[in-house]
């Protein structure tokens, strides 16, 4: 009965340790046929130095070595490498029972007798280097795995700390929207009901219904900006409509809209242009001037005296739009955080100010959307500088 050998590891790489040349040959020869990888050694202290420059799968180790025998070396290598991490097979013709006990003993994974038969041979380098392999992938897969679990648990951390940062501050948001909404709905009752108790005072009547409608005012702004805010929060796309538009022409509509807050505050409020006469820039002008809306409202808000200025330049192909204040400025590791949703300026100041803390990541939202980029320069008790630009 013929018996067919399985097929060798390819590539498996394999250490001959025996001092006799002429068994390095034949054994050699018969695992190159076999397409293993073979290297040899002579000695134990050769054997170490190899083991210590290069992977192999497996050992083949004699125990007769001119300098140490093979029990010695088996147990040096035992003591840097485990059962699985590299197999070792005496080859010997001293094969009794103490010899073959002690061998298994000292960490050697099998005991061949020489002469060897070459089918037994093959069959177990083919067995033992298979399941050095299939271990070393079970150790991959494992690493890796553990790997993945590690970095899904640091991403789901993280994302569950930022859904419960996220709910922290939609809290304050809520709260200080519960506040501002009641401010401009008292401002419409108050002055309703003293209209109505000073109907013959007429010359109050112009003031009253100011105070009316900056409150309606002030109202209208927080609902467009919830509108907007929903939009963003639900995935959807902000809409764009392009036209021409006179930048220094929407420049003066801003400050008149501006100018009774500015000298109710005492500040001062200047423009500054540098575009070429007549130019016409394409743009969203209502996005535009939103931001321009939330940026001076901010500007306004944290400046106690001093000036605002707004400006316009066009370099490089692309217009940079600014607003500046003199107020109480940002600390640098809030520049970047003060553009996500519901932070409000009393997150960074120690100080009550008005605001709902969406007017920035609104104005962020519009900027990107038109394809341009927002950002702040600042310093603390410095003033801020607001900056947007688009090509």
């Amino acid at each position: 009965m013929s018996i067919t050998l399985a097929k060798p590891i390819k590539n498996g790489r394999i250490l001959i340790v025996d001092d006799n040349p002429r068994n390095i040959q034949v054994l050699g020869n018969i695992l190159k046929e076999n397409q293993y990888l073979v290297e040899f050694a002579t000695s134990g202290a050769g054997a170490l130095e190899w083991i210590g420059v290069q992977c192999f799968d497996l050992i083949l180790l004699d125990i007769v070595l001119p300098d140490m025998n093979g029990f010695q070396v088996c147990e040096k290598i035992r003591a840097k490498y485990d059962l699985d991490s590299l197999p070792v097979i005496f080859l010997s013709a001293h094969n009794d029972t103490n010899n073959v006990h002690y061998g298994f003993k000292i960490g050697a994974q099998d005991f061949i007798t020489k002469p060897f038969n070459r089918g037994d041979l093959l069959m177990r380098v083919r067995t033992h280097i298979l399941l050095k392999k299939n271990i070393d992938k079970l150790k991959y897969l494992n690493e890796t795995l553990e790997q993945k679990v590690e970095e899904r648990t640091r991403a789901l951390n993280l994302a569950k700390e930022a859904a419960e940062r996220n709910d922290r501050l939609k809290t304050i948001f809520l709260q200080n929207l519960s506040h501002e909404i009641r401010t401009p709905l008292n401002g419409i009752f108050g002055f309703t009901q003293l209209l109505k108790l000073n109907l013959e005072e007429k010359e109050n009547y112009i003031h009253y219904i100011e105070m009316i409608e900056h409150s309606g005012e002030h109202m209208l702004s927080m609902i467009n900006d919830l509108v907007i805010l929903s939009k963003i929060e639900s995935g959807q796309n902000i809409d764009i409509c392009i036209e021409e538009v006179d930048l220094n022409e929407m420049l003066d509509e801003i400050i008149l809209t501006f100018q009774p807050r500015i000298k109710d505050k005492g500040l001062k409020l200047f423009k500054r242009v540098k575009i070429p006469d007549g130019f016409m820039f394409e743009t969203d002008k209502e996005k535009i001037f939103q931001v321009f809306m939330n940026l001076i409202n901010n500007a306004i808000k944290y400046t106690p005296s001093g000036y605002i200025e707004i400006k316009i330049c066009y370099f490089d192909s692309k217009i940079e739009f600014s607003v500046k204040d003199t107020g109480v400025g940002i600390p640098k590791n809030m520049h970047k955080v003060i553009f996500e949703r519901f932070v409000q300026g009393k997150t960074y100041h120690n100080r009550p100010f008005e605001g709902s803390g969406v007017g920035l990541s609104i104005s962020k939202a519009l900027i990107e959307a038109l394809g341009g980029e927002i950002w702040v320069e600042s310093e603390p008790e410095k003033g801020a500088i607001f900056k947007f630009s688009l090509s």
